[in-house]
């Protein structure tokens, strides 16, 4: 064999002296290279026909290729000894594809089999990214081929009347410098076409097939993984998942920021919320102790709510959630599902209907044939320890695909007691105030008439409990306890998601179904329940004083209170996408339901406490000990559960088409119709309640001239029993250069009232309140409950970007001016408020008697009745502000390096929630807040190493310090200073199909600045959490 590969060289040599084409040269070569032609149906030549009939050296089957075709493959360098092929079964393959199959085994094969990917998208990762002048009248492609006007050669072949009516379709016009990337993006002109690259200047324009032939799949190479690089241009991962329709690109005012497959994996995160925090955008974060559920909602630039949608289709509200603001469970989806994150921080109502006041998310799930499996675990120090696996199937053949995820995790709860900010809540150490309780273990005794207890010389005493149990008292002095030491700061959460899909190719016609299971069990634990200084009897067995006193205690013998969330959503649709003449249409309709029972258990009966302290029956309550309650799960109430349903079903239809010619190119339209039906069951609190929302939009798109243009749309939503809401967007973008983009965007938004708010029961109860006219405490009837006559909370949100580079180019920069107004949002009117404003508050929410002439004389109004504290339309936002990116990579001999930077700066976030006409409102930037600290700067970077083995990504985000509040609201002096929290993860690749990433979130163990906004918590839940350093492994395997 070494004398047959030296006798190859000579014959190499001599070839490259006497001239590859020459005779004696293809003579000496076709004993190793055969060459047969395959004829088609028209009698045209499809692939080179070529067959390697013996394993040669890879610079000798690159001799052969140029020999035979003309085809020259890049220089193989160092590479020229390894071993390539034979390969016989190959004659349908073009000499590029030819020799992309004989190097595969020693690449990384880049996987398509995901459908409808763009032109674009396949065209971009092989060739055609140098710039060439363009100068092409608007015609028909047809004529454009035939007489060679596009400067690209076209093998095309159709092989159906769909093909040809496409060549009849007029394109263009086509001009400037561009690459030939761009050009092929004007000269196809519809996501409908792939791009097959024959040669560099060769391409073949092709319908989508079904499913990829395999040799297709073998041009998309990732050298980066390669043993020898022969010369190719590396590619990196890169996965296309993008689907004919909706046509989100032609809805959105401003391209949105897109996560893809890579990025998701890079971040080291597991959940949806810890992935979105890392965006600029997302003003705060909370934990997942923050609800009592584990729902985690999305909030962008601090304006809400967030429109979530999977895969262009909106979900419903979580029903475990139902009493707060309109939210979305994002994890509800799990990371493992979802292959490209789309988010849109501008106001998008038109384009997705209602609840989207602070934008869109869309989740695009993935869609896959190939099989994997990931285990990840992963803990802090002292709890939250998680374990997460998930399986990914899928099959495919000719005309159809399907597609399944199974994800499950277990996440351990973390107690207060493992955080030294909650162990002692003594904050004295950081300027605050003692939060401790008295109400502790052990108790506190103390005399009902102030006097001296017996044998003590002082009115109270604290509990001493000494090693063997005896017990002792201490006068004079008395125990505190940081109750939520017992509080879980991570509550127990168990997780079970299916996600399926399936495809079809009908004719024309895509039908596609998908279907989602969401099933979470949550268990939160709370501080334990207390003693408020109930009378400890004088015949209870622990009563050493002979006469009653008083206790205060932590029962912390007991099972601490907790809640238990259950809830399963179900979520199916049925699509189909095709096209009838020369328009594309889209049909789906859209179920989903989810079902919440909050489970509230260890409660005390306070009838029972008192009784069992009074020492008069026979069971009495273990309390003087240093767990107090031990044994006495007798007092405790019967747990208790409330069910919540909420869900809806949606039929929507859109058409889209070429409307008429223009100087920038053709007209086009998107026209579309839904109709809502949304129901929920409150917990029992309200009938069954239901609604009919029936919608209709219309988005027109003119290319006015040449890298102008002007896209302009309305929307009319009609609310049962609410007045009709009329939305209407305009946007303008020029591109003055093939990479600089400036444009500029409006838009209306707006939320309807929620069901709840709008059929809860009106209720009534008695109380007592200060009022400031009289300057007394008085007797006072509080309404509340729903209100019929809530409107929608109308908004406007204008946008004006400048961008440069395009998604292919190393280098990319950004950067958005951005304002959004929001009026008549819906709110709670406070009873304290309502009074403190009686002047110019809400008409009729303030009921009195008549002023007598004793009232006028002593300068009060008459008597207060009654006081409406039920949701009304108040207050609203005013917020401004700029977006910022770049991003570059740097190729070195042993690495790819890609660090980013991106910036928010907040100017002004101007927030109303007082029920006063005179109320100008107050300046949240800055400024903490329990609704969530908007910061003024918000910084987000990240690193990225990509080697031929290994990756590494380092994650860093940083707000700027802001003023603190107390609880009441006033200010304390302190500037916050969250600090700056950096993640890393390092990922590396064993063999073929096994992966191995570790990692760390928070990696130098951050501890929260000291805030007293949230009192009692010692920090600000919308910046910081207790958690501090987790570290996980992941194992992943490809087959």
């Amino acid at each position: 064999m070494g004398t047959q590969i030296a006798s190859y060289l000579v014959a190499a040599a001599w070839m490259a002296a006497s001239g590859s084409g020459s005779a004696a040269g293809r003579q000496f070569y076709t004993t190793i290279l055969r060459q047969t032609p395959q004829p088609n149906e028209s009698g045209g030549s499809i692939g080179a026909g070529l067959q390697l009939t013996e394993r040669v050296s890879a610079d000798i089957a690159a001799d052969v290729i140029e020999l035979y075709t003309g085809y020259q493959p890049p220089g193989v360098g160092d590479c020229g000894s390894y071993k390539v092929g034979p390969l016989l079964d190959a004659t349908h393959l073009s000499p590029e594809e030819f020799w992309h199959a004989l190097i595969s085994p020693y690449v990384k094969i880049v996987r398509f089999r995901e459908r409808r990917e763009t032109g674009d998208d396949i065209a971009k990762l092989m060739f055609g990214e140098s710039e060439m002048d363009f100068s092409v009248d608007r015609a028909t492609r047809r004529a454009l081929l035939a007489d060679g006007k596009f400067p690209v050669q076209f093998s095309f072949l159709p092989n159906g009347g769909r093909e040809l009516q496409e060549l009849d379709t007029e394109v263009g016009p086509i001009r400037g410098r561009m690459s030939i990337n761009d050009a092929l993006r004007i000269f196809i002109g519809s996501d409908d076409f792939m791009i097959r690259w024959i040669t560099d200047g060769q391409v073949e324009p092709r319908i989508f097939p079904s499913v990829m032939p395999l040799y297709e799949e073998k041009l998309l190479a990732d050298m980066s993984e390669s043993v020898c690089n022969f010369g190719y241009k590396e590619l990196g991962r890169v996965t296309v998942t993008k689907s004919r329709l909706p046509w989100g690109s032609m809805a959105d005012t401003t391209p949105p920021t897109v996560l893809d497959r890579t990025e998701i994996e890079n971040s080291g995160k597991d959940n949806l919320p810890d992935l979105l925090q890392q965006l600029s955008q997302s003003a705060f974060h909370r934990g997942l102790g923050y609800r009592a559920s584990g729902t985690q909602c999305a909030v962008l630039r601090g304006v809400a709510p967030v429109k979530v949608l999977i895969n262009g289709r909106p979900m419903f509200g979580s029903a475990a959630d139902f009493f707060e603001d309109t939210c979305i469970d994002l994890n509800n989806i799990p990371l493992s599902a979802v292959e490209r994150i789309e988010v849109s921080p501008d106001a998008v109502s038109f384009a997705h209907g209602a609840d989207a006041l602070g934008g869109a998310i869309n989740l695009v799930l993935k869609k896959s044939d190939a099989q994997s499996a990931d285990a990840r675990y992963q803990g802090a120090r002292g709890g939250a320890g998680l374990l997460h696996t998930s399986i990914v199937a899928g099959t495919s053949e000719d005309a159809w695909l399907a597609s399944l995820v199974l994800d499950y995790s277990e996440m351990s709860s973390l107690q207060g007691d493992e955080r030294e900010r909650w162990r002692n809540q003594d904050f004295r150490r950081f300027g605050g105030l003692d939060y401790r309780s008295s109400f502790s273990a052990p108790p506190n005794v103390s005399s009902l008439d102030g006097g001296s207890l017996a044998s003590l010389n002082s009115s109270m005493a604290a509990v001493r409990v000494s090693p063997a149990g005896s017990i002792d008292f201490a006068a004079g002095e008395q125990n505190q306890s940081s109750l939520y030491a017992w509080q879980d700061i991570v509550p127990a959460i168990r997780r079970m998601n299916v996600s399926a899909m399936a495809e079809r190719e009908v004719g024309s016609a895509l039908l596609r179904s998908e279907f989602l299971l969401a099933d979470r069990s949550v268990t939160h634990q709370y501080a334990p329940e207390v003693i408020p200084g109930l009378v400890l009897g004088e015949h209870h067995y622990q009563n050493p004083f002979g006469v009653p006193v008083a206790v205060q205690a932590a029962l912390t013998g007991l099972p601490s209170p907790q809640t238990e969330v259950d809830s399963t959503l179900l979520r199916g649709v049925l699509q189909i996408d095709g096209r009838w003449s020369k328009l594309d249409y889209s049909i789906y309709a859209l179920h989903s339901i989810e079902d919440a029972a909050t489970t509230s258990s260890n409660w005390v009966d306070y009838g029972a406490l008192a009784e069992s302290l009074s020492g008069l029956t026979p069971s009495q309550l273990n309390v003087l000990t240093d767990r107090p309650g031990l044994g006495g799960s007798y007092i405790l109430s019967p747990a208790s559960t409330v069910r919540s349903v909420i869900g809806g079903t949606i039929f929507s239809a859109s058409v889209r088409g070429d409307l008429f010619n223009m100087p920038g190119g053709s007209a086009s339209a998107q026209i579309g119709s839904e109709v809502w039906r949304e129901f929920g069951d409150y917990g029992n609190v309200t009938a069954k309640v239901h609604r009919q929302i029936v919608s209709g939009f219309g988005i027109f798109q003119l290319p006015i001239v040449e890298g102008v243009k002007a896209t302009f749309g309305a929307r009319l939503d009609d609310y049962e029993k609410l007045d009709p809401v009329t939305s209407y967007q305009y946007s303008l973008e020029w591109k003055p250069l093939h990479r600089l983009r400036l444009s500029a965007s409006y838009s209306d938004t707006f939320a309807a009232p929620r069901m709840f708010d709008l059929h809860f029961p009106v209720q009534s109860t008695s109380t007592v309140i200060l009022d400031p006219s009289w300057g007394e405490i008085v007797p006072v009837t509080i309404v509340f409950g729903g209100n019929e006559d809530l409107r929608p909370t109308i908004g406007r949100s204008s946008t004006f970007g400048l961008a440069f580079g395009t998604p292919e180019d190393a280098f990319r920069a950004s950067i958005d001016l951005w304002s959004v107004s929001l009026q008549d949002r819906s709110a709670v009117v406070f009873p304290l408020t309502l009074l403190a404003y009686e002047d110019t508050a809400l008409d009729g929410r303030v009921v009195r008697d008549p002023a007598t002439a004793d009232d006028i004389a002593a300068g009060r109004r008459g008597r207060l009745r009654t006081l409406d504290v039920r949701r009304a339309n108040f207050g609203g936002t005013e917020t401004r502000g700029i977006d910022a990116s770049v991003s570059n990579t740097f190729k070195t001999e042993i690495a790819r390096v890609t660090p980013r930077l991106d910036i928010t700066y907040t100017d002004d976030f101007r927030y109303a929630d007082i029920p006063s006409t005179r109320d100008p409102g107050r300046e949240r930037t800055g400024v903490a807040d329990v609704q969530g600290t908007i910061t003024r700067w918000r910084l987000r970077s990240g690193l990225q190493i990509a080697m031929a083995k290994w990756d590494a990504n380092i994650l860093a985000r940083w707000n700027s310090c802001y003023e603190d509040v107390d609880a009441a609201v006033a200010a304390t002096g302190r500037r916050v200073c969250p600090g700056m929290i950096v993640d890393f993860n390092l990922a590396k690749e064993i063999g073929e199909h096994l992966k191995v990433t570790v990692g760390a979130s928070d990696i130098f163990d951050h501890s929260p600045s000291f805030s007293e906004v949230f009192g009692t918590a010692g920090y600000d839940l919308s910046q910081d959490n207790l958690v501090g350093r987790t570290a996980f492994v992941t194992l992943s395997v490809r087959l």
